[in-house]
């Protein structure tokens, strides 16, 4: 087996998330505004082709989508975790020999809440016991990073994600998705290349 097929990848950053609600009567809420939280993911890679330019991913992923607003004398704010299995593709720019490298990927995340609170006015609710913040939920990501070659079996990375997650579970009159812009500091580990 090549060194180079099989790689692991651990990620970490800021949310800068936007809910989109609408309620019962489909009125959007516009006094929601977005709250940073953090994120976390380990992702198994391996190549698809000899150039090791393309490659598949599959992990799991660790969310947290924050929010608040304030209505009259009124103030709201939601903290959420969202865990999630992804699947996708990373392309990888240029040959793996570089540097640096840039890479381009796409990925589906079927997640849901774990663990998740509402604030009113001091007072909290748990969110895992709302029908809108329950269910499964199918994210599309689209992201772009650059990594540098510490070593044959190390890299460091800078990443950007935009993603959109929205409900595809149908159990609540009122539509809840998140939009969701990611800043990621990665760490990515060729083990087999190790043992040459």
């Amino acid at each position: 087996m090549n060194s180079y097929s099989q790689e692991f990848s651990f990620a970490t950053g800021i949310n800068f998330t936007t809910y989109n609600y609408k309620n019962s009567f489909g009125e959007r809420n516009k006094n929601i505004d977005s709250e940073r939280g953090s994120f976390y993911e380990f992702i198994y890679l391996r190549s698809l082709d000899r150039n090791k330019k393309l490659k598949f991913q599959l992990g799991g992923t660790l969310n947290e989508y924050n929010a608040s607003s304030r209505n009259g004398n009124n103030s709201y704010s939601w903290e959420s975790t969202y865990l999630g299995l992804k699947g996708g593709f990373i392309y990888n720019i240029f040959p793996t020999e570089y540097y640096l490298n840039v890479a381009i990927s796409l990925a589906l995340n079927l997640n849901g809440i774990i663990d998740g609170k509402q604030r009113l006015n001091g007072i909290d609710y748990d969110l895992t016991e709302q029908t809108v913040f329950n269910g499964l939920f199918l994210q599309t990501e689209t992201g772009l990073s650059i990594y540098y070659t510490v070593n044959s079996g190390f890299k460091v990375g800078l990443g950007y994600q935009y993603s959109l997650n929205n409900k595809i579970t149908k159990n609540s009159s009122e539509v809840l998705g998140f939009s969701n812009n990611q800043i990621q500091f990665k760490l990515q580990f060729s083990p087999y290349e190790y043992h040459r």
